[in-house]
């Protein structure tokens, strides 16, 4: 039990001791300690404030006492100690407290003061500590920078004061594919040379219409940092088709604010609307006899706006265009740039695809009713009709109502050496037949005429599909064409050609006889089927018969027993001869001559072609075209069957005649009770 005993009390005896001794280690006196020797704001936006905080820690067993904390003038930097502050003030520590420093700069640059927190610390050393403060002042700086790209000569760019001139421009169009033609527009970069972020606040244009920038100016969240920079194209498309000058604001507001609101001054003007750039050509030729002609150039090579022979035919076609790139290999027409003045129909401000195009027949030969098949295509096609000289007007028109206008002409001409060529214009609804008679014998026939192997006519064509075989046997280069055949319903024109006539066998050792008739078909009229009876019957077909007592006309005849107007028929025969020059054309000027009933055959002309061995011996040997009878005396004979009541005219041929040899022969004149 003592034993026990004695060693408890040494135990409390050496904790005590230990205690004790530990307590001597604990300083009694306060002592300060700092936790950063100097604060930094770094930079802070005028106008506003930061906070920034010192750790002040008291090492000692007592409380630290504080004199009042100052913030004073850095004698290196004065005037500085006005943009700090303490809100909150502090007169001791216990153990650890936190101060608060403010920061709030007046204006842009640097600002240092001090700091001074006086403490009861009793160490000379500790008890004046100086805390130097630093912070800077910033804010964000905008500049509107114009600029273009080299060697930028469609603008004029001017930095200061901000100036963009877009001069004279056209209004923007758009290509085939629907895209905009554009120009490399300038831009104007909003610059933030301050060392604070710069915000976009607001965008707009102001002044005339016309002016647009690509990038959106209406973001509110658009920030640019500082020394960084945000590019907007701006563009002039002046669409309003007014000729003045357009004047414009770019208006940038940001958060700078020193310019709230920064801007460039923006002008220009809409170029003057010139007319269409107008060509028009004849760029393919489609022959009566299927061959395909295309303009061309001396060395032979394609070529728009070059000679290419036309031959007016039941088959002929003609195709126009207006663009002079029409062969260009590769490229249509309408897939070029805008603007290529090298080429035409164009137009400047509008290019190809907003222009209207229309095509009119300003003069044709007469007799032709030819029009322009679709005239509002700029590629129309049109038909000849007549043998003569043809102008078509293609007018170009821009969307401002500007217009230019060019013109294609030409003369259609068969390339044949004998062409004959039959018109009864304005007199729709009757038939005429043309025939081109070569020389006889025909079989046991004196002549050729109506006989399918030697008269080329609307009737017979019918019987042989249009295919003659005359001259050299076996070869078509000799054989005649019916290159127009009209049935009273087109445009009332018949055109028979031949080439070499001198290749026919009755035309080796002298000259030979072709002839020319006009045979009167069919009336289809409608008001001759209802005209007055014939009041002077008993009379024959074809005569007045009183009729032009009954007010059907000073000239009407009696046809099927009603008084009914006469047919006039026009012939032009060319022997070698050019358009503008036929050998002979009937009736003569003055001349009143008509067909006064179907069935009426009237011999025009007879033309003596030089013979093959005179040709060998002068090639210029020119053939002689004779008329038939004088004005007053004409050939008339009657061919056919006129029957009661019919205004047509039937082959007579007797009953039983196989098909292929039915055909027309001198008839009687039918008598009218």
């Amino acid at each position: 039990m003592r034993a026990w005993l004695k060693s408890w009390r040494l135990g409390w005896v050496l904790l005590l001791a230990a205690a004790c001794e530990g307590e001597q280690m604990i300083r009694s006196a306060p002592e300060m300690q700092l936790g950063a020797d100097q604060i930094d704001f770094g930079l802070v936006r005028t106008g506003t404030s930061a906070r920034e905080h010192l750790t002040i820690d008291n090492l000692g067993r007592v409380a630290l006492t504080l004199d009042p904390v100052r913030i004073v003038d850095d004698p290196a930097a004065p005037g500085g100690a006005s943009s700090f502050s303490l809100p909150t003030p502090m007169a001791s520590v216990e153990r650890q407290a936190v101060l608060e420093v403010l920061f709030e700069p007046a204006a842009i640059g640097d600002f240092r003061a001090l700091l001074l927190i006086q403490s009861d610390d009793p160490d000379p050393a500790d008890q004046l500590a100086v805390v130097p403060l630093l912070g800077r002042g910033a804010q964000p700086r905008v500049r509107l920078v114009p600029a273009c790209q080299p060697p930028c000569t469609e603008f004029a760019v001017v930095e200061a004061p901000p100036s963009i001139d877009f001069g004279v421009r056209l209004p923007l169009r758009r290509g085939p594919a629907g895209v905009l033609f554009e120009p490399a527009w300038p831009t104007v970069s909003l610059l933030n040379e301050g060392e604070w972020p710069l915000s976009l606040t607001s965008g707009e244009l102001w002044g005339d219409a016309g002016f647009a920038t690509i990038e959106s100016i209406t973001a509110q969240d658009l920030v640019v940092p500082p020394g960084g920079s945000l590019a907007v194209h701006v563009t002039f498309d002046p669409q309003s088709g007014v000729r003045k000058r357009y004047v414009a604001q770019l208006i940038l507001g940001t958060d700078d604010p020193l310019a709230p609101q920064a801007s460039v001054l923006l002008s220009g003007e809409l170029a003057p609307n010139e007319p269409p750039s107008v060509c028009a050509a004849i760029v393919e030729v489609r022959q009566p006899d299927g061959s395909v002609s295309y303009p061309r150039d001396a060395s032979g090579a394609l070529s728009f706006g070059g000679f290419v022979p036309v031959q007016p035919g039941e088959k002929g076609l003609l195709q126009l265009s207006a663009f002079s790139d029409h062969f260009t290999p590769g490229l249509h027409p309408h897939e070029l740039d805008q603007g290529d003045e090298t080429v035409c129909t164009t137009d400047r401000e509008d290019g190809r695809e907003a222009l209207m195009y229309h095509w009119s027949v300003i003069s044709r030969p007469a007799g032709s009713s030819a029009e322009v098949i679709d005239p509002d295509n700029p590629e129309p096609r049109f038909k000849t009709d007549a043998i003569g000289q043809y102008v078509l007007r293609l007018t170009v028109t821009d969307p401002w109502g500007e217009s230019a206008s060019a013109d294609v002409e030409f003369e259609a001409m068969p390339i044949r050496d004998l062409i004959a060529q039959l018109s009864w214009e304005q007199q729709p609804g009757v038939d005429l037949d043309l025939h081109l008679v070569k020389p006889g014998p025909c079989g046991d026939q004196a002549d050729c005429l109506f006989d399918r192997d030697g008269d080329i006519d609307g009737f017979l064509s019918g019987l042989t599909n249009g295919v003659f075989d005359w001259g050299l046997a076996g070869y078509s280069w000799d054989d005649p064409r019916l290159d127009l055949d009209d049935q009273g319903d087109g445009p009332l024109i018949e055109i028979a050609t031949l080439n070499h006539p001198q290749l026919d066998p009755a035309c080796q050792t002298q000259r030979c006889a072709y002839d020319v008739y006009v045979h009167h078909f069919k009336d289809w009229r409608a008001d001759s089927r209802t005209g007055p009876s014939c009041p002077a019957r008993p009379c024959l077909a074809g005569s007045a018969c009183g009729c032009p007592e009954t007010g059907a006309g000073v000239d009407s005849v009696c046809v099927s027993e009603r008084c009914v107007a006469p047919v006039r028929a026009n012939v032009k025969i060319y022997a070698r001869t050019t358009a503008s020059q036929p050998s002979l054309v009937l009736p003569a000027v003055g001349e009143d001559l008509s067909l006064p009933s179907p069935c009426t055959l009237w011999h025009v002309a007879r033309i003596l072609w030089p013979s093959l061995e005179e040709l060998y011996r002068d090639p210029r040997a020119a053939p002689v075209v004779l008329e038939v009878g004088a004005p007053g005396q004409r050939s008339f004979a009657f061919y056919g069957s006129l029957a009661p009541s019919s205004f047509s005219c039937a082959p007579n041929t007797p009953a039983g005649t196989p098909f292929e040899d039915v055909t027309f022969l001198p008839g009687t004149i039918p008598l009218y009770p």
